[in-house]
């Protein structure tokens, strides 16, 4: 019989699973880029239909930003409890 081979294969530096960019830097790009879409829709908007409803619909659209991110982060945290 043949002998099995006791070689080991090298691990992967990083899993599938493994975040590829820290959380505190994760949130200061989502904010400032939620922070840039609101200003620059509130500068769009307020042209055409007036500050307050430019504001309104620069604030939707930034805070927009952050309920799909905490939408996705529930649904990865549900999905990978355990």
């Amino acid at each position: 019989m043949a002998k099995e081979s006791k070689r080991k294969e090298p691990e992967a530096e990083g899993s599938a699973g493994d975040a590829w960019l820290p959380s505190r830097t994760g949130l200061y790009v989502l904010g400032f880029v939620s922070l840039a879409l609101t200003v620059w829709t509130v500068w769009q908007t307020s042209r055409a239909l007036g500050l307050l409803e430019g504001l309104l619909w620069g604030i939707a659209f930034g805070g927009s930003i952050w309920i799909i991110f905490a939408g996705v982060f529930l649904l990865n945290r549900w999905l990978r409890r355990g």
